[in-house]
């Protein structure tokens, strides 16, 4: 199974163009990696800090969860190099997901 980790944030740390997530609202992703590397991520304490979580959900083919992917700006590459984590999909790899979009221009800080 695939995973999509998002980070959720409040204030000022949510990306430019997404407001508060909600019923109709898209939620800022950064990746799409394996469940195994997507429960690495989230199990580390670097992906929580005071204004903001990473969280990952489990996703396959059928199913929309709102998800768009927005530039990562390199503050986890330590984590992901030091947790061996394989990227499968991102703004900057490309996506091919059939419902994750891509939004330009949108940043994670």
């Amino acid at each position: 199974m695939k995973s999509v980790i998002a980070i959720v944030s409040k204030g000022a740390d949510r990306p430019k163009g997404f407001s508060k997530p909600g019923k109709d609202h898209e939620r800022p992703a950064l990746w799409l990696v394996s469940e195994r590397d997507a429960q690495k991520i989230c199990g580390s304490t670097e992906t929580v800090g005071q204004n903001y979580a990473l969280f990952y959900f489990n996703i396959d083919e059928k199913e929309n969860r709102n998800f768009a992917f927005v530039k990562d700006d390199g503050r986890f590459n330590v984590l992901l190099k030091s947790l061996s984590v394989n990227i499968l999909q991102s703004k900057e790899k490309g996506y091919t997901h059939p419902y994750i979009k891509c939004l330009t221009n949108q940043t994670t800080g």
